[in-house]
């Protein structure tokens, strides 16, 4: 999976946690506007509270906020709440979930660069044309036929009428498991 998606998926389950505390926080901050507020025609219910508070968090303040302390200590507090700590708390989740991606991805010795992968392609080319290794499909034909039954030793290959240039391969890639 890509660094993204794999961030994501890494991230699910904390994700889902943040959603129903967040949900919980906006809710409670909401019906507490409306019971404060309620006289007022933006927090006059429920939903129109949520909607307001959403417009709050967006910026958009309500109408002579500033002539009441309890609506300013409310604006301020919401916005600190909803938006700094719940913000932050998001952010450490997508932070930890691409931390645990990339650590995932050093570890993976498969997981070269572009580049790097390049030029080992071309010294396996190269390798293969000094050496006399066999094309890719006799390959192929030998790891589909010979590894699933038994483990394959260059003397095993020499036996099967393998020329050399085969044995040599295997010799070559099994230096690198040692």
């Amino acid at each position: 999976t890509g660094v993204l998606t794999g961030t994501l998926i890494k991230s699910l389950n904390d994700l889902w946690h943040f959603t129903i505390l967040f949900m919980l926080v906006f809710i409670c901050f909401a019906l507490a506007a409306n019971l404060i507020f309620g006289d007022r025609g933006d927090f006059a219910d429920l939903q129109t509270s949520m909607q307001t508070q959403f417009l709050i968090l967006l910026g958009e303040l309500p109408d002579s906020y500033t002539q009441d302390d309890r609506m300013i200590t409310y604006v301020v507090l919401t916005n600190v709440v909803m938006f700094l700590l719940m913000l932050n708390f998001l952010l450490a989740i997508i932070v930890e979930g691409y931390t645990q991606v990339r650590q995932d991805i050093l570890e993976n010795e498969s997981e070269n660069e572009f580049c790097h992968d390049i030029v080992l392609s071309i010294y396996g080319e190269v390798l293969g044309a000094v050496q006399g290794w066999p094309a890719k499909r006799d390959v192929a034909f030998v790891v589909r036929h010979y590894v699933g039954s038994r483990k394959i030793s260059p003397l095993h290959l020499l036996r099967q009428g393998w020329d050399y240039g085969v044995v040599r391969m295997f010799k070559h890639y099994h230096k690198m498991d040692d």
